[in-house]
């Protein structure tokens, strides 16, 4: 699923539990409530390519205006929101074949595409492969299938070539531009046997050709067999042959997973630098095969120590890399600590029978998607944290601060937004630009100028970037803004509304710059890298 599509479907369900609570309660409801929910839907769906539901929130709320401050009962209620719960209704009628953001990097079960248009037999392949064992997502349109392969990585792909309109040849081709820098196995499926269809298949990228009708448990034999020869291809090209950890072209695509998991589920991530103390002597002096030694029993050492879900990395000579979704930094140095205790007791045996000992520094920094999601930018982190343990005498653990570095200082960001699906896009539009042009950032995010108010972040941070809605549930933007002393600040302004006495109440106040909704991705991405470079060159 593409991101606009998860804030597509976040922004529909949000609308249908709020319409539902309305419709369940005999309770009156308050005009500034209403007025508020369609203004905030207003804004936020034509962002998000949802232009139609943004035009009903509009007619709506003009509705609302006409009748004034009068409460709203269920019966009047439901006249108002028909268009726009149909409309809901409609898009997820649309968009009903649906898959994770991403898949689960602890599940054991292989992940099938399936691309067919006859959803009869759709069915019938996908619950007899799912009864054998594989997670199978179902897609009876190919653009679907092409646009899923951006955020689940399937083990294989079973693909009919006569697609309606569409055709699977085309489809095929796409597919494997889409995939070309990882291994994917499709099977094409056709009721037509003729050599040149077959061909054609595989000078696309085909690996396998079946003929319908089948037998079931064929398919599942052959999708099997491809599925195998995938996992036998990513060990080759990912595990490193001396350790057999994973090597460091893994570690990207590991890091990128665990950094979305942490933007969904809020859960801590820490990244570690382990790098075995003279190592180089160790081969001088016992000589390189016992080095090897040295190098797999480490490995197997640390891998029988952390937990499933986390990821050891060979990135190079006797350096690792430890990935650590749900521990802090502090909790992964405690941890760490006890693995070098250890490990330092640990005795080798050379060749000769010489015995003798090791250990390892390491630094460690504690991941903020938030800040980063560039992969270099935490590891130069761990290094440097990595780097003060070797400075301070070898063997130890060390966290990164800020302090080892004055030229990471981030740009503290304060976002004011009441509508969650906003605050998610806004925060990750701000993530993403930042992370591309490798601005670090810190950003705090308010759902109330009460609730920044009361955070004292203004006294905490000497300058920044502000983003903030003019219209919030409880105290304003404009209201917030006359609370608070906001000169030190860059403020960006965003509003449903472009009425023109609050737009020049706003400069006044001190706006540097205000974003109308709906808005461009693409615009606000490029105020926002103005702003960030602004403040990060007189930072």
């Amino acid at each position: 699923m593409t991101k606009m599509k998860v804030y597509q479907h976040k922004l529909i369900d949000n609308i249908r539990k709020k319409l539902s609570e309305w419709l369940s309660s005999n309770d009156e409801i308050d005009s500034s409530e209403v007025r508020r929910f369609f203004h905030s839907i207003s804004g936020t769906a034509p962002t998000i390519d949802l232009e139609k539901i943004g035009r009903l929130a509009s007619e709506s709320m003009k509705i609302v205006d006409r009748r004034g401050e009068a409460g709203w009962n269920r019966k009047s209620i439901q006249d108002i929101i028909s268009p726009l719960l149909k409309e809901c209704y409609q898009f997820e009628y649309e968009n009903e074949i649906d898959f994770p953001m991403m898949a689960d990097i602890n599940e054991k079960r292989k992940i099938v595409f399936l691309v067919e248009n006859d959803t009869s037999f759709l069915m019938l392949v996908k619950d007899y492969l799912e009864k054998r064992g594989f997670h199978v997502f179902g897609f009876t349109d190919a653009d679907k299938a092409i646009s899923a392969l951006y955020d689940v990585k399937p083990d294989c792909i079973l693909l009919d070539i006569f697609l309606g309109d569409q055709n699977g040849l085309d489809t095929l081709s796409h597919i494997t531009k889409t995939v070309q820098k990882q291994y994917v196995p499709v099977v094409m499926m056709a009721e037509n046997n003729s050599d040149s269809l077959r061909m054609e298949s595989y000078q696309k990228g085909a690996d396998d050709f079946i003929q319908k009708p089948f037998l079931l448990e064929e398919l599942f034999i052959r999708v099997n067999r491809q599925i195998e020869r995938k996992g036998f291809v990513d060990h080759l090209i990912l595990v490193d042959e001396l350790t057999r950890l994973y090597n460091r072209k893994y570690l990207r695509n590991s890091f990128t997973q665990l950094c979305a998991k942490q933007w969904e589920e809020e859960l801590a991530l820490s990244i570690a630098f382990l790098d075995l103390d003279y190592f180089k002597n160790v081969n001088d002096q016992y000589g390189h095969l016992t080095g090897d030694t040295v190098l797999k029993e480490f490995s197997r050492f640390v891998q029988k120590r952390i937990k499933p879900e986390e990821v050891l990395v060979r990135y190079g000579g006797e350096e690792f890399v430890l990935l650590s979704p749900g521990i802090s930094a502090q909790k992964g140095k405690e941890r760490l600590e006890k693995i070098l205790n250890e490990f330092s007791a640990f005795a080798f045996e050379a060749e000769g029978g010489q015995e003798f000992t090791c250990t390892f520094s390491s630094g460690i920094v504690e991941v903020d998607a938030y800040v980063s999601t560039s992969l270099s930018y935490w590891l130069d982190m761990a290094d440097l944290a990595l780097y003060r343990s070797k400075e301070n005498g070898r063997s130890q653990v060390t966290v990164f601060d800020r302090s080892m570095s004055s030229s990471h200082k981030a740009v503290s960001v304060a976002l004011l937004e009441d509508d969650p699906i906003m605050q998610v896009l806004l925060a990750n539009t701000i993530k993403q630009t930042a992370s591309d042009h490798n601005l670090p950032i810190e950003i705090s995010k308010f759902e109330s100028g009460e609730q920044f108010l009361e955070s004292g972040w203004i006294n905490q941070n000497q300058k920044g970037m502000v983003l903030l809605n003019i219209f919030m549930d409880g105290m304003s933007g404009i209201e917030t803004m006359k609370q608070a002393d906001f000169n030190p600040f860059t403020v960006l302004m965003l509003s449903a509304e472009t009425k023109k006495t609050e737009m020049i109440q706003a400069i006044e106040l001190g706006v540097a710059d205000y974003v109308i909704k709906p808005f461009s991705i693409q615009s606000l991405e490029n105020k926002i890298l103005f702003y960030l470079k602004k403040l990060t060159d007189h930072s």
